[in-house]
């Protein structure tokens, strides 16, 4: 009868774990405000305290849980832990079951190049921290990713992609890529990046495919970091072979959070995808818990036509829809059975109208998304 009760609890338990870091599977975080993560010099030569805000999942048990860093924008001379955005961040993640903290970082109002330096030497402090307390927070440190918006993403940039200090803005005058911030003698390394609007320097410090992967949010009509930015970034991505996710925002200016429901869905897939691959023990980049994957559409964004991969666990009947931002169906691309593996879906736009959709490949119940841009 015992075992019969453990068997039962464990297939109830089942698809909670397998949705946990892809959905909400906890309704309530913790937030520890104010923890102080390192100190350094800043613009007025003063010694200053560098903060961050923490959030966990309320009720959580696991003993190894991945950690996302968020970094806020405000182009290095103003913005705060506490921006609403980065707080509703740092609270979906958590709840998904992720650690997530909302850093600051030294602000300059005086010199750009410095104030990119000192960020990134903020932020790599940021992530040494938390090497240095694992044990404290329950981290498992071969799966941190770190992103941010406009000034936070470049940071989250160079933090993941500057190794050398050939690649640090000239006129920062630094000597290291790590700097001197906090919590020495600890990697600083990160295992994924979240670009929202933001740039790198020389987009050549990205050298291999066994770099971190790269999501890019980014809107093309955005007149304070250019769209091109985001173009050599995907440009160089796909030159090197990088794990990396495209979306243009068309139409789109600096810093479109109208979109923040769609950027933390696809987020949530493109973090479960990368910080859990066969490397690391988890699922293949070409498949979803439910076995359903959609990959990356090209050409993208789409003007007339695109091929979309799709992947599917077992013979299925499948659908593959076009969807609006608020979940109306716009149309279906395809409709019919697959085997199992692989699949390339050739799709036709028609008249639909340009802007962000989503895709939705669904099967017995099971469902994948992606956002999609129409041009």
């Amino acid at each position: 009868m015992v075992s019969r009760v453990i068997l039962v609890l464990l297939v109830c338990a089942m698809p909670v774990q397998a949705q946990r870091y892809l959905n909400q599977v906890f309704s309530s975080t913790s937030k520890t405000a104010n923890v102080q993560y390192g100190s350094a010099v800043n613009v007025k030569g003063q010694q200053e305290a560098l903060m961050l805000d923490l959030y966990q999942p309320q009720g959580d048990t696991a003993q190894a849980r991945p950690l996302v860093i968020f970094v806020h924008g405000g182009g290095f001379v103003g913005g705060d832990k506490g921006t609403p955005q980065f707080v509703q961040l740092c609270t979906d993640f958590a709840k998904r079951g992720y650690v997530t903290a909302s850093i600051n970082y030294r602000l300059d109002t005086v010199t750009v190049s410095r104030a990119v330096m000192n960020a990134m030497h903020d932020a790599r402090a940021a992530v040494r921290y938390f090497r240095r307390n694992t044990s404290q927070y329950r981290l498992d440190t071969t799966r941190i990713a770190m992103g941010g918006g406009s000034a936070g993403a470049y940071t989250s940039l160079c933090v993941a992609y500057v190794n050398r200090v050939a690649e640090v803005y000239p006129a920062s005058g630094t000597q290291s890529v790590e700097g001197n911030s906090g919590n020495p003698g600890y990697s600083s390394t990160i295992h994924a990046c979240l670009d929202y609007w933001g740039a790198l320097q020389d987009v050549n410090a990205i050298e291999s495919a066994d770099d971190p992967p790269l999501l890019i949010f980014h809107g093309t009509e955005d007149q304070t970091v250019p769209f091109i930015n985001a173009v050599q970034l995907q440009a160089r991505a796909v030159a090197l072979g990088l794990p990396h996710e495209y979306h243009p925002l068309q139409g789109e200016g600096h810093g479109p959070w109208g979109y923040i429901d769609s950027i933390i869905s696809t987020t949530a897939r493109f973090l479960y995808r990368s910080l859990f691959s066969p490397a690391t023990g988890g699922v293949t980049d070409g498949a979803a818990p439910q076995g359903l994957y959609i990959g990356q559409n090209y050409p993208n964004p789409i003007l007339d036509g695109s091929t979309v991969p799709v992947t599917v666990a077992q013979l299925s009947r499948v659908r593959l829809t076009l969807h609006s931002i608020l979940g109306g169906e716009v149309a279906e691309f395809f409709n019919g059975a697959l085997a199992a593996g692989q699949h390339h879906i050739t799709i036709q736009r028609g008249s639909i109208p340009p802007g962000l959709y989503i895709l939705r490949l669904s099967a017995a119940g099971a469902t994948s998304r992606r956002a999609v841009v129409l041009q």
